[in-house]
């Protein structure tokens, strides 16, 4: 697994604390959120933890779905889930 990152804008102001909870964050306006299907959440969680990753929410599942979500070097939640109970995600 191989991570880039997309944009780093030098000087930027940090996370407000607000957005700190993923619960809270996710009622806010705004655009702050994606999703990428990947096919074992639990060893690509463990890959990023050994890598000093942001782990927003640890895996969990939900109603037969395997999630979890990291946050960028911007504060951006992105999703891991696998593939959806029907087949895609």
């Amino acid at each position: 697994v191989g991570l880039q990152v997309l944009f780093e804008v030098q000087g930027a102001a940090p996370l407000p604390a607000d957005r700190g909870d993923v619960d809270q964050d996710l009622k806010t306006h705004g655009a702050k959120h994606f999703s990428l299907g990947v096919s074992n959440v639990r060893d690509v969680f463990d890959f990023l933890r050994s890598k000093g990753v942001d782990i927003a929410m640890d895996v969990v599942e939900v109603g037969g779905t395997v999630t979890g979500y990291i946050r960028d070097n911007s504060g951006i939640l992105v999703e891991l889930p696998e593939p959806f109970a029907g087949g895609t995600a």
